[in-house]
């Protein structure tokens, strides 16, 4: 007897009974459609496995995305903000903030 376990096997058998057992007389299920379609799609996702095929998404091996990440963290560890510019940010701070109490202040 054949192992039906098998993806590919299991799906041809699944296609080749709906095939014998459709009817074509109006009162057919509905369900005996979608199960069709769902024969359909599983036998060319098999297909597509068999041919290695990985959809539309760019095959990138770990390796290369392991590399990248490496390059972004060391590039952002690189770009730390300047005790200058650190000093210039809180300087406009206290300004702005002094602004608005002075124009709180006026206000009352």
């Amino acid at each position: 007897m054949k192992d039906l376990s098998s993806g590919p096997d299991r799906t041809q058998q699944r296609l080749e009974k709906n095939a014998r057992s459709r009817s074509t007389s109006p009162g057919v299920l509905k369900s005996t459609d979608s199960a069709r379609l769902l024969d359909s799609f599983e036998a060319r996702i098999a297909e597509k496995s068999r041919q290695g095929s990985r959809g539309s998404s760019p095959s990138v091996s770990k390796s290369e995305f392991d590399e990248r990440l490496q390059r972004k963290l060391e590039g952002s560890a690189g770009q730390g903000v300047s005790s200058s510019s650190k000093e210039s940010s809180k300087q406009s701070f206290e300004a702005k903030l002094e602004a608005k109490l002075a124009s709180q202040r006026g206000n009352k």
